[in-house]
């Protein structure tokens, strides 16, 4: 008896054993790995946000900062993988199963003929053939950029002129149309129309906007795009995509420092901290975590000179700095001693009083905002899930909050 017991217990031990290697077995089978690394061909540097993808699919990722990318798919083989990037011949590859540590050099085209937008029509299109013209920042564009955040950035950018208000808001308008108040630009970040948080009727920069170490690419289309955008987009349309987490998952972490210095101000210190987090659950589903913070001293703004060339302390001083002393008027004292008299005050008839200037003596800058306060803080936690290899639901929740001075013009 307990040596029937003892083999019907080996055997199903056996049975067991059996159908995990063949369930892992089937597995294997089932997911085909392509990984490597993409290079230029004649420097050998890694290509970062090199884009890896089943030809007619949804399905890809893009290269990391080291040029590296590890795509897994169930789908059957053979299928065909094509590596793009912009400023770069493509590459198609023939898959029949797993590809490891492959190298891709990628060739750069003479000109940039295959670059590609979705802004001039909402529908991918070659921007050399888009019916409007279309300013395009990748993410090696991105990179490059010297200046303190990507959307200072934007000013190197074809007509775009940004308007500066603080260290933390900034605003482009397209083809000298508008200000920081900018009614007519739209900003789109990830296709929804961010306006609403300054009550729906203008953008307020990247104060609360997307952390830079989430944007994937910016698009700005200038001048009048009312047909495509509504009414609103008659100054220029701002499109600020950040990255999938099926395109780059794992964890990213920035750190920035620097300075500002200024003979009236001193010299402070500025720094951003942010991480991005991000991960494949499965085929279907992947998230992101991102946060940022940057903190500054910002630009003291000391032109204390005068509008009409005189001198603080003189009637009619408006400092170009200086605010609340705009307001003035001529005082005709003749007229206030005739009404005093109407009502009874004894004002002898013979004394002549004449004419005087009056303002308002005005507050500096300074006195009205502390300069050390300026800052930016950003949280995203966004959901990703495949309804099918064309189509992807998303959803986004953001939070952020910051410090900045406003003003309807540029006050440097």
């Amino acid at each position: 008896m307990k040596s029937t017991k003892m083999h019907q217990g080996r055997f199903a031990v056996l049975l067991m054993a059996l159908l995990l290697a063949f369930s892992g077995s089937l597995l294997a089978q089932s997911m085909t790995t392509v990984s490597g690394v993409v290079k230029d061909k004649k420097t050998g540097e890694p290509l970062p946000g090199a884009n890896i993808q089943v030809v007619g699919k949804y399905i890809g990722v893009a290269a990391q900062d080291d040029g590296g990318f590890r795509l897994n798919t169930k789908l059957e083989t053979p299928f065909r993988v094509k590596v793009s990037m912009i400023g770069y011949q493509p590459q198609i590859l023939e898959v029949t199963g797993t590809l490891d540590n492959l190298v891709i050099e990628m060739e750069p085209k003479a000109f940039m003929a295959g670059e590609i937008v979705v802004s001039a029509s909402r529908v991918e299109e070659s921007i050399l053939t888009a019916p409007v013209s279309v300013e395009k920042m990748d993410i090696l564009d991105i990179r490059r950029s010297p200046s303190v955040t990507v959307y200072d950035g934007l000013a190197n950018m074809k007509e775009i002129e940004m308007t500066a208000n603080s260290m933390t808001f900034s605003g482009p308008t397209g083809r000298g149309i508008g200000s920081s108040h900018n009614t007519g630009l739209i900003q789109l970040i990830d296709g929804v129309d961010n306006t609403g948080i300054a009550n729906g009727s203008y953008s307020i920069g990247n104060l609360t906007g997307i952390s830079d170490i989430d944007v994937a690419e910016i698009e700005f289309l200038p001048g009048a795009s009312s047909a495509l955008y509504g009414p609103n987009a008659f100054s220029g349309v701002l499109f600020m995509n950040t990255k999938s987490p099926f395109d780059f998952p794992g964890l990213s972490v920035s750190v920035k420092g620097g300075g500002s210095n200024s003979d009236y101000g001193g010299n402070y210190p500025l720094y951003e901290t942010a991480f991005r987090y991000a991960k494949v659950v499965n085929d279907r589903f992947a998230f992101k975590i991102v946060g940022s913070r940057f903190k500054a001293t910002d630009w003291y703004a000391n032109d204390f000179s005068d509008k009409y060339k005189g001198a603080r302390g003189v009637a009619g001083y408006n400092g170009v700095n200086v605010y609340g002393d705009e307001v003035a008027t001529n005082l005709d004292l003749d007229q206030v001693a005739a009404a005093l008299r109407a009502m009874g005050q004894p004002i002898p008839d013979n004394l002549t009083f004449g004419k005087i200037f009056v303002a308002r003596t005005g507050y500096k800058e300074e006195e009205l905002y502390d300069y050390n306060k300026a800052s930016s803080t950003k949280f995203n936690v966004g959901l990703r899930y495949r309804l099918s290899d064309d189509i992807e639901a998303s959803y986004d929740f953001r939070y952020g909050v910051g410090n900045a001075i406003y003003q309807g013009t540029n006050r440097y």
